[in-house]
This record gives C-alpha cells, sequence and structure tokens, in this order.
C-alpha cells in the first residue's frame, strides 16, 4: 500500500494545479491577460495522533493476573491535525516472554473494542479484533479501524484474559512484554 506524506500530496496538489494551467492554455478560448506574477499557494496540512494513554499501559495493572482473572483499559485516540487520516491498530511484532517456553503470550487472550459513547464502562461495545493471543494480535497485520478527520476522537477498550482453564503450573512468575498501538496515515 502506498503512503501519502505532506509532500506527497502538496505534490499532487501542485501537479493538479500545472495539469489544469496547461489545459486552459492549450484550450484555444479567447481571454484577456493582465501581466503580473501569479499567486498559487497550496498548504499539505498536518497529521498528528495523540492518546490519552501516550506512553503508557492501557491495561492500568495486569500485575498478578492468573487463571480466570481478566483485565482492561480504554484509551481515546484523536486526529490533533488538520488533515484526513485513516487510523489502524498496529503492533510491533516483538514479544518478550520470561521464559520464553511456555509463552504467558500464547496463553492470555486478547480483545480489542471500539467505545461508540466514548467512556471507561464502554457501553455498546463493537469488536474489532478477538478470539486471539496477546502472541496473535502482536503479530498481525496492522488492522483498519476507519476514517479520523480532523478533530475527531474515538475509544477503544483493550482486555486481556486469561482462560480458567488454561492454569499451568510452568507459568507461575511468568511475564510477558509487547508493544500494541495505534496509527493514523494521511489520506490520499
Amino acid at each position: 500500500m502506498r503512503r501519502s506524506t505532506p509532500r506527497a500530496i502538496a505534490l499532487s496538489t501542485l501537479a493538479v494545479a500545472a495539469l489544469g494551467a496547461a489545459t486552459v492554455g492549450l484550450s484555444g478560448a479567447t481571454f484577456a491577460t493582465q501581466t503580473g506574477a501569479a499567486h498559487v499557494t497550496v498548504d499539505a496540512g498536518d497529521l498528528r495522533l495523540t492518546s490519552t494513554k501516550d506512553g503508557q499501559g492501557v491495561v492500568a495493572d495486569a500485575t498478578g493476573l492468573r487463571p480466570g482473572v481478566t483485565r482492561s483499559g480504554t484509551v481515546t485516540v484523536s486526529n490533533a491535525g488538520s488533515a484526513d487520516a485513516e487510523a489502524f491498530f498496529d503492533a510491533a511484532p516483538e514479544v518478550v516472554d520470561v521464559p520464553a517456553s511456555p509463552a504467558l503470550s500464547s496463553v492470555l487472550r486478547f480483545a480489542l473494542e471500539r467505545c461508540p459513547t466514548g467512556g471507561a464502562e464502554c457501553p455498546g461495545a463493537e469488536p474489532v479484533l478477538e478470539g486471539v493471543t496477546l502472541a496473535q494480535a502482536a503479530a498481525a497485520d496492522r488492522t483498519a479501524l476507519g476514517a479520523a478527520a480532523p478533530g475527531s476522537a474515538s475509544t477503544y477498550r483493550v482486555t486481556l484474559s486469561w482462560p480458567q482453564d488454561e492454569a499451568d503450573p510452568d507459568l507461575q512468575a511468568a511475564s510477558t512484554q509487547a508493544t500494541l498501538g495505534f496509527a493514523m496515515e494521511a489520506g490520499e
């Protein structure tokens, strides 16, 4: 997939403006001209992603997680820029499990839900990514979340759960770390 950058948007706009000027010049239409410099102003806009949990874990306290326990947290992601964008859930593929085997990230279940009305309670949650382990979520391709207009904000709930039937004594005192996040890409 091709990514648009503010520079590419600006260059595309200039190319369209130049094509329009060439078309008018070659149309053969009669028109009066005036000497002077023509002004063209191009504003590429900017794209700024903000988060209510910037640099922090979304699940506030996952310490002491054990079989049968679920923890969740919410994050609000905003387009604080002036350009239209597409939003994505994105993950770094590296997961660090201690011990490496058995891997706690292969036991923990991960879910991502959109909260249509915002708020920590997340009423009417809409599933975005579910039925996967934390390891699978980290290894997955980025997941499209939809359009993010300038000034818009969306709230998501992240849930980690340890199924009761996955009680393995070898996972006592185990830990896992994964980097999961959100990204925005400027629209065409």
